[in-house]
């Protein structure tokens, strides 16, 4: 198995994954794949690199640094997962609330691409955060074919 790995916006992702079989193996199959936890592979593959994760400087941005022993893989992981973990935004009702104002504040200039800049995610993902503020009534329903919400 190769992991294909790249730090996005200083967060560790998985880009990629391929799975050969050894030339005299035997083939793959789903149960082997049902086995593989991909984010445990690119936590084991972040503290195996010569690099490590240091404590978070004042303003909160992570800084790297050479790993020393196993006190520092320790690090290096608790670090990792918690860098991983805000990545991650939870849907709460207040995000949504947020995604709402300022896709309203846009009306008539790209809406979905100003909450894209102010979350700081891709145009797909902030179309998703808008459409999840229209299911949560946050926004009424689209005009169609245009940025906006029906009166």
């Amino acid at each position: 198995m190769e992991l294909h790995c790249e730090v996005r916006g200083e967060v560790p992702q998985c880009r990629g994954v391929t799975v050969t079989s050894k030339d005299n193996g035997r083939e793959i199959v789903s149960s082997d794949l049902r086995r593989v936890r991909v984010e445990d592979l690119l936590e084991l593959a972040v503290v195996h690199v010569a690099l490590a994760v240091r404590e978070s400087d004042k303003n909160g941005r992570v800084r790297l640094g050479l790993i020393t022993g196993e006190e520092g893989a320790r690090a290096t992981l608790r670090v990792t997962r918690q860098v991983r973990a805000e990545a991650r935004r939870k849907m709460t009702p207040a995000l949504l609330r947020e995604v709402a104002e300022v896709y309203r504040a846009s009306i008539g200039d790209r809406p979905t691409q100003a909450v894209a800049r102010h979350f700081g995610v891709a145009h797909r993902t902030a179309a998703l955060y808008v459409k999840k503020a229209r299911e949560a009534r946050e926004l009424r329903p689209a005009v169609r074919g245009r940025g906006g919400e029906q009166p």
